[in-house]
């Protein structure tokens, strides 16, 4: 009787020791898991690679005519107050028929079209409004290679061609004017219809 009275008690000690070895398994296999990760696994070699829109940019001669043209034929006009090139946009000041100095907004975009903006008003001061069939655009990637070089933003979050309007009150000609821009600096470039830069104006460090 007292070997099966030992027996008896010291069985519960060694059941409830088993359950906790069973417990703690996971939390021993929980802290496995949280270890580093492997390395990302590599691509298949068969597998499709993922297809990318690929936008137009608008900043080359052909953009800006396709530009140019959709917005004379969109408004009917083909004078301006003034004319913005973006990579993915242009945008207009369109001079409304009969008048020199009103104007609507109008802005192209290759996959929506010409839209007319919310925006109208005048031109200021002396400025004059221009024809849009003025410029020879393939002046155009002469200039961004020399903004490239020569003003000091080596990575810009954004570039653009201005048309520079004519104006009597300072006596500054027709041209075009080149920028590129980052998060903290701007630099930009006067040129004349024949592509020829007349003034530099570099980022500053």
């Amino acid at each position: 009787m007292l070997a099966g009275v030992l027996v008896w008690t010291l069985l519960p000690d060694g059941t409830h020791s088993g359950r906790g070895d069973t417990a703690d398994a996971p939390e021993a296999s929980s802290s496995r898991t949280k270890g580093p990760t492997s390395a990302p696994p590599r691509p298949s070699r068969s597998a499709t690679a993922p297809r990318t829109d690929t936008k137009a940019d608008l900043l080359t001669p052909a953009g800006i005519r396709t530009a140019v043209e959709a917005i004379k034929a969109a408004t009917g006009a083909d004078r301006a107050g003034d004319l913005a090139v973006y990579e993915d946009h242009v945008s207009a000041e369109v001079m409304v028929k009969g008048s020199d100095t009103k104007y609507d907004s109008y802005t192209y975009r290759p996959d929506r079209g010409v839209e007319k903006d919310i925006t109208s008003g005048s031109l200021i001061g002396g400025e004059r409004p221009f024809s849009l069939g003025a410029f020879d655009w393939d002046v155009v990637p002469g200039l961004l290679k020399r903004a490239q070089k020569d003003l000091n933003v080596s990575r810009p979050t954004m570039r653009y061609v201005l048309v520079r309007p004519a104006d009597d009150t300072f006596g500054t000609p027709l041209g075009l004017a080149v920028y590129r821009v980052d998060d903290h600096v701007t630099g930009y470039l006067t040129a004349d219809l024949k592509g020829k830069v007349t003034r530099l104006f570099p980022a500053e460090d």
